[in-house]
């Protein structure tokens, strides 16, 4: 039970996050023509704003995906289930927070400025966290160790070396 316990609570709180994108996205674009004209920022201040998410978004996501990369590299594979979907879970959540943020920042951006450069930015970041939803049948996969491993056998035949006997190979096209 435990082991569904916590992929409940990965996946319970992939969809609040995914609500709360969604919201400040769906905010942002409704009020965008009513405090745009509010806010004057000048065009070398907007510049560095996008330079700042642009940045972020850049190094972010792939730094993100990495992360949880080598998590999952450093999980035991002897230990218990609920351990590995512990170590996991960490991986996916570092995911998530990066991938929030850049929504977060490219609505903000969108509100403030209502540049649709913005506006692209958080739907490639809402394409983005809609792909590292966190499938129960994904997690097994990634987890459970098959129980049977092929093992190599140690025969002193010459397929296995990596040579080609040529005696084998027929030339002939008939």
């Amino acid at each position: 039970m435990l082991k569904k316990n916590q992929i409940k609570q990965m996946q319970v709180i992939y969809w609040s996050v995914f609500t709360l994108l969604l919201l400040v996205g769906l905010a942002s674009m409704l009020f965008a023509p009513k405090i745009t004209p509010l806010i004057s920022w000048s065009v070398g201040e907007i510049e560095q704003f996008k330079t700042i998410v642009v940045l972020f978004t850049m190094l972010g996501v792939p730094g993100a995906f990495y992360l949880h990369n080598y998590q999952i590299k450093k999980i035991d594979k002897d230990a218990q289930f609920h351990i590995k979907v512990g170590q996991y879970k960490m991986g996916v959540f570092i995911k998530i927070i990066v991938i929030e943020v850049i929504g977060i920042l490219s609505s903000v951006g969108f509100l403030i400025t209502a540049e649709t450069y913005f506006l692209y930015l958080y739907v490639i970041a809402f394409i983005l966290y809609l792909y590292i939803m966190p499938i129960s049948s994904k997690i097994h996969e990634v987890l459970v160790v098959p129980e049977f491993e092929y093992e190599e056998e140690e025969d002193d035949d010459e397929e296995d070396k990596g040579e080609i006997n040529f005696k084998d190979i027929n030339f002939n096209n008939n």
